[in-house]
């Protein structure tokens, strides 16, 4: 049911989209938004939502913009939002309204999906689920017709349940000798965008208890990573990620008996974020300059072995612990380039630079052991 007051309308054959334009009056519309009606809106780039269900409406316009008084409420059973190339379904309701300012008028939205499930394109047997999904955006000079970028937007999203961390495989360079087999997680997330500009905010992901696999070999760890996201573009999923920290810890041999698992005391390595640029695509794209610390030597060890024809003096080296060091990493689609490498550890320095590329790899690497 949808009645419209305001100015007549001469074009021969308007659209829906031409009158909404230029419309200057009042739009009621209240009764069930189909299916075939809903349509992609979008927020902000990168961020659209859509769905169907009951509508309430009315809307005060002046030359298709939306006024002080206007409103608008939707209860949907199911409503999509995409974000950054991933889709959140669930049932939600949306509340508009629009403001007078001191800088004019403005809209206020609010969407609330109290649970969803996360849909991925490209792994339709993902299976996360999550609850409180909630976006918050500000435009001034709301059109109904037009896109138009917020002037300011929140996007919280608490807690997730990642039942099989499996589906994190895809961020994953195919050169990248890692994947997880099993083991569940729980990922949170924040992002802001104020007074029109760059998106900024927080990442955390934990899992107790991961297995992972790395060159043949299973392990079992937990994964902690707190992200810290500033100067983004959400069309490219592009952030600066300065701060951020990835610690592995408790890494262990679930094979070993007891016995043997005394004897060994769990490894752990912590990676910072000196400087640094990431995508989040499939796979993950990033360039950035890192500093690490470590347990021991075995890692850094292992990886040198396994490049091409390693030196038979490097299978004699002992296991040397409290290891420090810092270097560049470059890591997109089917090449990584690490640079600038100054690892230290008692008696212990490493320098040099490694590339690999389409599974060949080449580099320098100077090892001294005294």
């Amino acid at each position: 049911q949808v009645r419209v007051r305001g100015r007549p309308f001469r074009l021969p054959k308007p659209t829906l989209a031409d009158i909404l334009d230029g419309v200057s009056g009042t739009i009621n519309a209240k009764g069930r938004l189909g299916d075939r009606a809903s349509v992609a809106r979008p927020i902000a780039p990168g961020i659209t939502a859509q769905g169907s269900g009951a509508i309430d409406a009315e809307w005060k316009l002046k030359r298709g913009v939306a006024r002080a008084g206007s409103r608008m409420s939707l209860d949907s059973e199911r409503f999509e939002v995409s974000l950054m190339g991933l889709r959140f379904v669930g049932s939600a309701s949306v509340r508009s309204r629009t403001v007078r300012g001191k800088g004019g008028d403005a809209t206020i939205s609010n969407i609330e999906v109290p649970d969803y499930r996360l849909e991925d394109p490209d792994n339709r047997a993902a299976d996360v689920v999550g609850q409180g999904l909630s976006i918050e955006a500000t435009w001034p000079g709301f059109s109904l017709v037009h896109a138009q970028r917020p002037s300011s937007l929140t996007v919280a999203l608490p807690e997730t349940e990642l039942r099989d961390l499996r589906v994190l495989n895809g961020l994953f360079p195919s050169q990248v000798p890692l994947s997880l087999t099993s083991g569940t997680g729980v990922v949170a997330a924040r992002l802001d965008i104020r007074d029109g500009g760059a998106a900024t905010g927080d990442l955390r992901f934990d899992a107790d208890d991961a297995t992972l696999t790395t060159r043949g070999t299973i392990h079992q760890a937990d994964l902690e990573v707190r992200a810290t996201l500033a100067d983004g573009n959400l069309e490219e999923r592009r952030f600066d990620f300065s701060g951020t920290t990835v610690r592995v810890s408790e890494l262990r041999d679930p094979q070993l008996n007891e016995e043997q698992k005394k004897k060994l005391e769990p490894w752990y390595c912590e990676l910072g974020v000196e400087r640094g640029d990431i995508a989040f695509r499939k796979p993950v794209a990033l360039d950035g300059e890192f500093a690490v610390s470590m347990y021991d030597v075995r890692p850094v060890i292992g990886l040198l072995r396994g490049i091409g024809k390693p030196p038979k003096w490097l299978f004699a080296v002992p296991n040397i612990k409290d290891i420090n060091g810092i270097f560049a990493l470059e890591l997109d689609a089917g090449r990584t380039a690490v640079d600038d490498i100054a690892i230290s550890g008692k008696g212990l320095e490493v320098l040099g630079w490694m590339h690999l590329q389409n599974k060949r790899g080449n580099g320098r690497v100077f090892v001294k052991y005294k």
